[in-house]
C-alpha cells in the first residue's frame, strides 16, 4: 500500500539522525500483537519518566473507535509537550528498554527546534510528536515537516487536564474532547473506517513561519 512516508537515519551518540521527507512511498502495515507491546513499553518508559503523553492521531483514533490498534495503520503515535522533552534523558530511557531512537529534526524548516523523536522496537516504529504551545492564540503546535490546516494547529484545550481512556490494560490520556479532535484531524467522517489514506485530501498547506519565529524569540515558553 501507499503511505505517507520518509527516510530515516539511525540516532546515536555520534551524531543526530534526522528524517527527510520522501512523499508517498510503500510501508508495510502493522503487527498489530507486536504494536501493542511496543506500544506498553513506551507507556512503561514515558510514565516511569513522568512525562506526561496523549494518544495521538491514528493511535488515539483507534483506541476509541476501535478499542485497539487500527490494523491498516503504519506505526504508533503519541504526543508529549516539547517543555517536557529532557532530550538526553529521553533517549537514554529508551535506549536502555531496547529501542532505536531517530531524531525528527529539520534544520532549513524549524532550524534547532525539534519536531519529535520515532523510537523503534521489534520492526515497529513509535511517532513521539512534540507540541509547541503559542500563548497569544492558546494553541499548541506541531512542526510538520509539510503544515498543513487539520491538526498542525491545534487547539490547546485538547490538552489541558488528565482525561484518561482505558487502552490495552492501562489508563492513558487522550486529547479532550476527542469527537472534536478526530473532526479536526480526519473530517466529520471518521467514525467510517477508511484504510486507503483518502482522508488526506482534505488537508491543505498552511505557513507556521510566523509560530516558529515566535519560538525562537521566546524559547522560555516551551522550557521547564
Amino acid at each position: 500500500m501507499k503511505t505517507p512516508g520518509f527516510f530515516t537515519r539511525k540516532w546515536d551518540t555520534k551524531g543526530v539522525g534526522t528524517l527527510t521527507w520522501a512523499g508517498l512511498q510503500s510501508h508495510p502495515t502493522l503487527n498489530v500483537k507486536t504494536a501493542e507491546k511496543v506500544f506498553l513499553t513506551t507507556a512503561r518508559v514515558l510514565n516511569q519518566l513522568g512525562i506526561k503523553f496523549w494518544l495521538n492521531t491514528g493511535t488515539a483514533l483507534g483506541a476509541v473507535r476501535d478499542k485497539g490498534i487500527i490494523p491498516s495503520d503504519i506505526d504508533v503515535d503519541v504526543t508529549l509537550f516539547a517543555k517536557d522533552c529532557n532530550l538526553p534523558v529521553i533517549l537514554g530511557a529508551f535506549t536502555r528498554a531496547g529501542f532505536q531512537c531517530t531524531l525528527k529534526l529539520y534544520p532549513t524548516l524549524h532550524k534547532d527546534k525539534l519536531s519529535g523523536i520515532v523510537v523503534s522496537m521489534s520492526g515497529v516504529a513509535v511517532d513521539v510528536d512534540l507540541v509547541y504551545y503559542y500563548p497569544p492564540e492558546d494553541v499548541v503546535v506541531a512542526l510538520d515537516v509539510k503544515p498543513h490546516n487539520h491538526g498542525t494547529v491545534q487547539p490547546a484545550k485538547f490538552y489541558k487536564g488528565d482525561n484518561f481512556i482505558d487502552f490495552l490494560g492501562i489508563k492513558v490520556r487522550i486529547p479532550y474532547p476527542p469527537e472534536e479532535y478526530f473532526e479536526l484531524h480526519y473530517g466529520k467522517q471518521y467514525r467510517i473506517p477508511c484504510d486507503d489514506w483518502s482522508w488526506m485530501d482534505i488537508r491543505e498547506p498552511i505557513s507556521i513561519d510566523k509560530y516558529i519565529a515566535y519560538f525562537h524569540e521566546h524559547p522560555e515558553v516551551n522550557q521547564k
